[in-house]
Order: C-alpha cells, then sequence, then structure tokens
C-alpha cells in the first residue's frame, strides 16, 4: 500500500487506461465520473491485470444501452475465457446524463454505488489482489477516476505479534475542513477510517457559520446513530431509526451524499440512513468537522 493517495486523473480521453497504485486492497474504492454519450449503445469499465492486450479481467461492468430495457452485464475473463454472465435489469444510468460509478473493495466482493446509491455486489472470482489496471472504453466522456486508500502502510510484526496499521499523520482528530463553494447538488463527501475498539461515539458534521446543517453521532455507548441539526446552539428533533452499521475496532467507509430534499448516506457500500434537509441553502454549508473515537485515514469531497 502507499502512504499517500493516488492523486485524481482529471478530464482523461477514452479509451483510458490507468495503473492502480499499490493494485486492489479490502476497502479502496474507485470512483469514475463523466457523461454518457447521447447516441450512446454500450461503454465498460473493467478492473484488469496490467495493461496488455489479452490481460485477466477481474471485474468487467458493461452498460448496454442498445436494447430495450437498458441493462447492465457483470463479468470476469481469466486465461481468455468469460466466466457466466451477471445482469441487472435496469441499468442505472442514462444516454446523455452524468453519471457516478463508485467501485469498492470488500473482501468477498465488489461492491457497486451508481449515483451515490448502492446498485449491486459482485463476488470475486479471482484474488483481487492481482489487479493493477482500470480502463473505460465506449460512448462516455470521463470527468474524473479517482482512487481511494483505506489506510496506510501496517508496520512490521515484532515480538510476534500481529502487524498493526500505521495511519496517515495529515488527519488529525478534531478535523475540520473547509468545503470550498459549499454543498451542491450532486456533491458526495466521503470519510474513511477505524472505530476505537473502545469507542464510545463519534460524529461527523456538515457545519455552516451559526448552525451545523446534519450532525452525524455513531452512538456505541447506545448502540444507536443520531441524525439532527443545530441552530444558533440549539438542536432540533433527533432522529434514530436505522439502526447500528458501524462496530468497535473495523474500519468503515462512509459517503454522504447530497441531494435535492436530502442527505443520503451510505456505510460500506449500503445506503443506512438518509436525513431531509433543515438547512435549505446548501452553499452556506462550507465546514467539514470530523471529531470522536475514531482514527481518520482519508477525506474527500
Amino acid at each position: 500500500m502507499s502512504c499517500h493517495s493516488q492523486p485524481p486523473i482529471i478530464n482523461p480521453d477514452v479509451p483510458f487506461t490507468a495503473s492502480i497504485d499499490g493494485g486492489l486492497q479490502d476497502w479502496k474504492t474507485i470512483t469514475i465520473t463523466g457523461r454518457i454519450k447521447y447516441d450512446a449503445k454500450r461503454f465498460h469499465v473493467n478492473l484488469q491485470c496490467g495493461d496488455r492486450a489479452g490481460a485477466d479481467v477481474a471485474l468487467h461492468i458493461n452498460v448496454r444501452f442498445d436494447n430495450r430495457p437498458s441493462y447492465m452485464v457483470l463479468n470476469t475473463c481469466k486465461n481468455s475465457a468469460w466466466g457466466a454472465e451477471v445482469r441487472k435489469y435496469e441499468a442505472p444510468f442514462h444516454r446523455g446524463s452524468t453519471f457516478n460509478l463508485v467501485i469498492m473493495v470488500n473482501p468477498e466482493k465488489y461492491k457497486l454505488l451508481a449515483n451515490g446509491i448502492h446498485f449491486m455486489e459482485y463476488n470475486h472470482r479471482m484474488a483481487f489482489g492481482q489487479v493493477d489496471t482500470v480502463t473505460v472504453d465506449g460512448a462516455v466522456r470521463l470527468s474524473s477516476v479517482s482512487f481511494q486508500n483505506p489506510m496506510a502502510p501496517c508496520t512490521p510484526p515484532r515480538d510476534g505479534l500481529p502487524a498493526m496499521p500505521r495511519y496517515s499523520p495529515s488527519y488529525v482528530i478534531p478535523y475540520k475542513s473547509i468545503l470550498r463553494g459549499g454543498l451542491r447538488v450532486g456533491r458526495n463527501i466521503t470519510v474513511q477510517g477505524m472505530v476505537h475498539p473502545d469507542a464510545k461515539r463519534f460524529h461527523v458534521n456538515l457545519c455552516y457559520n451559526s448552525g451545523i446543517a446534519l450532525h452525524f453521532s455513531p452512538r456505541f455507548d447506545e448502540n444507536t446513530v443520531v441524525r439532527n441539526n443545530q441552530v444558533q446552539g440549539r438542536w432540533g428533533t433527533e432522529e434514530r431509526s436505522g439502526g447500528m452499521p458501524f462496530s468497535r475496532g473495523q474500519m468503515f467507509t462512509m459517503i454522504i451524499v447530497c441531494e435535492s430534499n436530502l442527505y443520503r448516506i451510505i456505510v460500506n457500500g449500503v445506503q443506512a440512513f438518509i436525513f431531509n434537509h433543515r438547512h435549505q441553502n446548501l452553499r452556506q454549508i462550507s465546514i467539514l468537522d470530523v471529531d470522536g473515537n475514531l482514527t481518520l485515514t482519508s477525506v474527500t469531497s
């Protein structure tokens, strides 16, 4: 693994090929954004082993508009032989529209998010550690391809003890950052980290000058996740339904998707919560605040 996140690739040409720094690993995510052409018939994304012709393809995602209804095909190609197709009707994307595809690597499977929504899963058919290349081809224009590592390298074992993760020092708790330009519909914020083994609670806040638009607080001492807002020091009505998708001592990836009427909150590839906007002026929401019993390993916005 690399200590530093691989920089995003902006407005690349299609066909597109890029190496994945450090290869795939547990909870690594690749985010691909762009626009589908109005006359599109197909486009595909491959996670593969090398960039040579005929390379093994661990994950082939093929979006097809040349049939009604449109659909998505997932497959694996090993030793030049394709496996059994997995098909999903209808495709989550549309001709002429922008798209956001997130591929999250889980120890057992790939999880796919389409425009911020958990869409489908695909079990590993070959070891994902062999994958070191991403390619995109077909009827799309790409805006960006970005990579998020779950954590920095592990320290070597000592005295027979298991290796312990060593985290990037750039994310100090409490953590605050400026959301340049404020929020807008379609903006995603991704927070990755590790919950402390003895954690009581932590929070992720989206703030503006006089309040908190979204207070998201997993509370292990209460076994619930609280969502709320605050205006001039006064808290609103708490929302507590939905269970506890976080675990003490475990890594997590959390994505906050800003939509026109609500926030959609995805935890480890699964939609876990929604929270209706209580502060309507999204552009005023310009501060991300993270604090509590966690180690923060990556933040992208």
